[in-house]
């Protein structure tokens, strides 16, 4: 229950953030991949994204051991 809770929280706080810049949708952005991969706002998001699954990964793992009983 925890979990699913959590999931649903963290889509709605990132779901609000979810906005295009501008040409998204149109045909000048037609290069697909490579505008991902060159444009800053998108690394840029990427990066933050992974290392806040990161961090999430290893503070759910510490939570569990320490719910566990291992310290």
């Amino acid at each position: 229950m925890f979990r699913y809770l959590l999931t649903i929280i963290l889509t709605l706080l990132c779901s609000a953030s979810a906005s295009a810049h501008p040409g998204h949708g149109s045909t000048a952005h037609a290069d697909g991949l490579m505008h991902y991969l060159t444009s800053p706002l998108h690394a840029g998001s990427a990066l933050i994204v992974v290392a806040a699954m990161l961090c999430g990964r290893k503070l759910l793992a510490l939570f569990t051991d320490r719910l566990n009983g291992r310290d």
